[in-house]
Parts: C-alpha cells; sequence; structure tokens
C-alpha cells in the first residue's frame, strides 16, 4: 500500500481485533518496491492503465484468530485505497500450544 495509507489501514485493521493477550496494535511494517500492470480496464490509485509501474510501498503484517480473519479483512479492504488490496491470512504453527505427536 502507498505509505502514505500505513497508519489508516494499519489502524483500521487493528481496530478490527481485541487484544492479543496483553496488547494491541501489533504489527511490523516494511518498506518494499511494489509492481504492477493494471489492465486496460482498471482504474489504478496510482499510475496508468497499461503500463507497468512500481512504487515504494509499505507492507504491514499482524496476526488474528482465525474466527477474526473475515472482520480484519472487511476493515483492512475498506480503508485501503486500493480497486484490489491484496491480504493473505496465513496459518501459523506454535509448538508450544501444539498437540504432542508421535
Amino acid at each position: 500500500m502507498p505509505r502514505q495509507h500505513r497508519h489508516l489501514v494499519t489502524l483500521a485493521a487493528c481496530l478490527a481485533l481485541p487484544y492479543i493477550a496483553l496488547y494491541a496494535r501489533c504489527t511490523s511494517v516494511w518498506r518494499i518496491t511494489g509492481s504492477w500492470l493494471p489492465s486496460s480496464a482498471a482504474q489504478p490509485y496510482q499510475g496508468t492503465a497499461g503500463e507497468v509501474q512500481r512504487a515504494e510501498e509499505c507492507r504491514v503484517e499482524s496476526f488474528c484468530e482465525r474466527d477474526q480473519a473475515a472482520t480484519v479483512l472487511t476493515a483492512v479492504r475498506a480503508a485501503h485505497p486500493y480497486e484490489e488490496a491484496v491480504v493473505h491470512f496465513l496459518p501459523l504453527y506454535d509448538p508450544l500450544s501444539a498437540p504432542d505427536v508421535d
């Protein structure tokens, strides 16, 4: 996402979540270079349809429980400026809370 939107989008995601243990608003942010090619039918937030674009952006990472994912996705998409916000939910393995497997 564009860097100028990172606070708004992150806030939207975090407000959709309760505390994680004793903490709230747990996120990591990376500066990245994004690239994309909008189709001729697209109305890109940045750049021109039909031309490859590159721009400095931010990637935001956080975590939530499985049953919270739909709420977080809805909040992020509502706050995100792009037509198609890329949002991934990846399951994580916690060896301290996983059942023993022999």
